[in-house]
């Protein structure tokens, strides 16, 4: 089970420095993306930071999710992808009382909710918090919950979940920015600031799959209301080797009623041109720090995921 989700999980353990409900067998057709929700007000932070979470929260997210079909072969049979800015339809849940967090996904197919306690937790990287559990023979789920070195209101998250059959495999992923969203009146409405991102994701080129983990940087404009993105993504094969580097630029703009942005990304990956839609927020008492999701198209290339960062 572990080399099913390896293709998914190895790019953010290089880029700092892996419960389903669905049963083995056949496996099923991918639906169609459901509409998803509208998005979802601001949250009042519960806790007073991720430094010390004392106190129970769900978190909305700004989340991509990927379902896919994998060969015996490794190969990527079918793929269905979604990506939007805070909804309700991908959640994750602290639970102090036996630190849990559970990870709830009801979109683009999926409808899955898992939930990791310190028994499922494995040994990580700096900056990496990492979840295992079987859930099956065939059936296992990982949580990767990443926060570069000076981030104290937010987090970076990858769910995972592979089912194995004889005909190969079904794996599903959300990939999500969430945290203690800044409120608009405490937003900067002048000056600028340059965040420095940490990225994560999962893609592929026609059959073939990569993990995707790198760098960027956000500068954001904040008197007249705009950003400008840079990211600098390795692809990995599922033994953890970079095969190239890609960058996408992209632009956006600040929301007039929440300290969210919308806009998108575009650039050329192996040749080919790509895009699509950038969303995200800002996180911390004073916008200290900023995280989101993407997808981009184009050709046989596609990509779900997301970043966060710190001034």
């Amino acid at each position: 089970m572990r080399k099913v989700l390896l293709v998914i999980l190895t790019s953010m353990t290089a880029a700092c420095g892996g419960g389903g409900t669905n049963s083995a067998g056949s496996m099923p057709p991918l639906p169609p993306a459901p509409q998803t929700p509208t998005e979802v007000a601001r949250q009042v932070p519960v806790n007073s930071s991720f430094d010390a979470l004392t106190v129970a929260e769900t978190f909305n997210t700004v989340a991509s999710t990927a379902r896919a079909n994998l060969d015996a072969n490794g190969a990527v049979t079918g793929i269905a992808t979604t990506q939007a800015g805070f909804k309700s339809d991908v959640t994750i849940a602290y639970n102090p009382a036996n630190q849990s967090y559970t990870v709830s996904t009801a979109r683009g197919g999926i409808n899955n909710q898992t939930t990791f306690t310190s028994a499922d937790s494995d040994s990580s990287p700096a900056g990496i918090l990492t979840y295992s559990k079987s859930i099956s023979p065939t059936e296992g789920a990982q949580l990767l919950l990443t926060k570069p070195s000076g981030l104290h209101y937010s987090a970076l998250g990858t769910w995972t979940d592979g089912s194995e059959s004889s005909s190969g495999a079904l794996v599903q992923a959300s990939i999500f920015a969430f945290g203690q969203e800044t409120a608009f009146v405490s937003l900067p409405k002048t000056g600028s600031a340059t965040y420095q991102l940490l990225v994560a994701g999962i893609g592929r080129e026609g059959a073939v799959p990569y993990g995707i983990g790198g760098v960027g940087t956000a500068s954001v404009n904040f008197s007249n209301a705009s950003l400008a993105a840079d990211l600098r993504a390795g692809l990995y094969d599922g033994n953890g080797n970079i095969v190239s580097t890609q960058t996408l630029t992209g632009t956006a703009t600040i929301a007039s009623d929440f300290a969210r942005f919308a806009g998108s990304l575009q650039g050329t990956v192996n040749g080919t041109p790509v895009t699509g839609p950038m969303n995200g927020a800002f996180f911390g008492p004073a916008a200290e720090e900023i995280g989101g999701s993407f997808k981009v198209t184009g050709g046989q290339f596609e990509a779900v995921g997301g970043f966060v960062g710190v001034k």
